[in-house]
């Protein structure tokens, strides 16, 4: 074929040539649409954006390097995606709370390669359809509802320091997550859906087993994938970030729980319930002049206990684990903690419950402490729903902004020293950490961490049956200083921490 009558080209390289032309043109298109916005952005590659670096690196040290070098809100092009990433408190602020009609929703993964079920989860839902799920779900968390929780936990945890006493007796190191993920795993099975499992004991048991499975992967090339990549690809080219065997065991789990409770007309107060009876009253008959509701479905049913089991599972197993390493590598907090458990244990009776929790304040403050240094997720997002201006940035519907929980939460300007663990900062004069959109580590405004209250009543209490009973220290193969994986999009460390227990006298 000849080109413009001049040159003579194979039809094939022409071929290649309109391909790969067509490729660099859809990658590069909206290159340069944050730059006109007036952002400083990095310098993006073809195809990645500005991705790479993210893929290559530990994800949390690019963001405060990008923060330091750009600013605290900068340009960041997701693939060909142009986005905003943010670590300002005053912009979370507005998008977060002021401006909140304007980002109702999060970045939205097509999750059909898996299961269409998961595109029902709380976190994907969008406008009315969150609202009222969120409605249907707030009740579960109530102060009420946790106090008839304590006694599941408290039995959990009694089993838990029985083993920790073994362990303790024959001077042994273990990998403390994977106690703590076996004693999550009876609390989530209980209190969610009535189930006795005694998988501390019992490790072989097909629901410890499938639970294990059941964990995103985590790695920001799948997520990526996820992200741009259609589901019917995703499908054919087997790629997931989430186990579909493990999804499709707990989804057959819950319909047997739910099929005996309608036969046996049983009821049990935990997290199922609550929604069954939502389904029942959400679709049942209403008048015609009401505002026509959202139908609930056992597919949301179904959709929000896999969620509740997976949230309670990786994210207060691994904030347990950064406690308890802290409390072993900082002895002096570990023993203020102690006198303040102790004390509060002698005026209740050596009871626990949930008014005594609310007042372990030195205990808030180690918790806090964790996970402002070792947040469950080093970023949220929200996406731009409509226009809007946010402190003179022209943001356009469909525009994704990036909250840097780990970038903020390590930033010298509202934490000094901020690689430090101390809690005592927490109580320190100007501190104020509640109103100041500086600490993020369950999110903020509407669309914050709904079992926020659950996880600290569940690490609570699990910290105060381990340390009236025993000493937490470092062992000859803890890894010291921690050091974490590249390329993920949470904090997995490289090595298993691993500590030991002695008994106090």
């Amino acid at each position: 074929m000849e080109l413009f009558g001049l040159i003579s080209i194979p039809t094939w390289l022409l071929v290649i040539i309109i391909i790969v032309t067509g490729i660099y043109l859809y990658f590069t298109w909206t290159f340069g649409t944050l730059e006109a916005m007036g952002l400083t952005t990095p310098k993006p590659i073809p195809i990645f954006g500005n991705i790479l670096s993210e893929l290559t690196h530990f994800v949390p040290d690019v963001d405060v390097k990008h923060a330091k070098l750009y600013g605290k809100t900068y340009g960041f092009y997701f693939t060909r995606i142009p986005s905003i990433r943010t670590s300002d408190p005053d912009i979370i602020k507005a998008v977060c709370v002021k401006e909140f009609n304007s980002f109702t929703d999060h970045m939205k993964f097509d999750l059909r390669s898996v299961d269409p079920m998961m595109n029902r989860f709380i976190t994907q839902l969008s406008g009315e359809d969150w609202r009222q799920t969120r409605n249907v779900l707030t009740p579960s968390f109530t102060s009420g509802k946790l106090k008839q929780m304590i006694p599941f936990i408290d039995n959990c945890a009694n089993e838990l320091t029985s083993i920790l006493g073994e362990l303790a007796d024959a001077n042994q190191s273990f990998e403390i997550k994977d106690k703590f993920m076996a004693f999550l795993t009876d609390v989530i099975a209980t209190c969610a859906f009535g189930i006795d499992l005694n998988s501390q004991r019992m490790k072989d048991q097909e629901f410890v087993t499938q639970a294990k499975r059941l964990v995103f992967q985590q790695n920001m090339f799948y997520l990526i994938l996820a992200f741009i990549v259609p589901a019917p690809i995703l499908k054919f080219l087997k790629i997931s970030i989430m186990n579909a065997e493990a999804l499709a065991f707990f989804k057959k789990v819950i319909l047997d729980i739910i099929d005996a409770r309608q036969k046996n007309k049983s009821r049990r107060s935990d997290f199922l319930q609550l929604m069954l009876d939502a389904l029942e009253e959400n679709n049942a008959p209403t008048d015609s002049n009401e505002p026509k509701k959202i139908p609930m479905t056992y597919e949301t049913v179904i959709a929000q206990s896999v969620l509740f089991l997976f949230a309670g599972f990786e994210t207060a197993g691994s904030t347990l684990s950064f406690v308890v390493y802290n409390l072993a590598t900082h002895q002096k907090c570990q023993e203020r903690l102690y006198h303040e458990v102790k004390d509060a244990l002698d005026k209740n009776d050596g009871k626990i419950d949930y008014e005594m929790l609310s007042q372990l304040s030195y205990m808030d403050m180690v918790i806090h402490e964790t996970l402002r240094r070792y947040p469950p997720a080093i970023r949220t997002d929200r996406t731009c729903t409509q226009d809007c201006m946010v402190n003179g940035i022209a943001i356009k519907k469909g525009m994704l902004i990036g909250i840097q929980i780990y970038a903020l939460m390590n930033d010298e300007d509202y934490y000094k020293n901020p690689e430090e663990f101390r809690p005592e900062r927490f109580e320190e004069d100007g501190c104020d950490y509640k109103n100041s959109f500086t600490y993020l580590a369950f999110g903020v405004g509407p669309r914050n961490c709904i079992g926020m209250r659950f996880a600290l009543m569940e690490i609570k209490m699990v910290l105060i049956h381990i340390l009236k009973q025993f000493k937490i220290v470092v062992a000859e193969d803890t890894q010291v200083p921690l050091k974490f994986l590249n390329g993920r999009f949470n904090l997995i460390p490289e090595k298993p921490i691993k500590l030991k227990v002695e008994r106090r006298n």
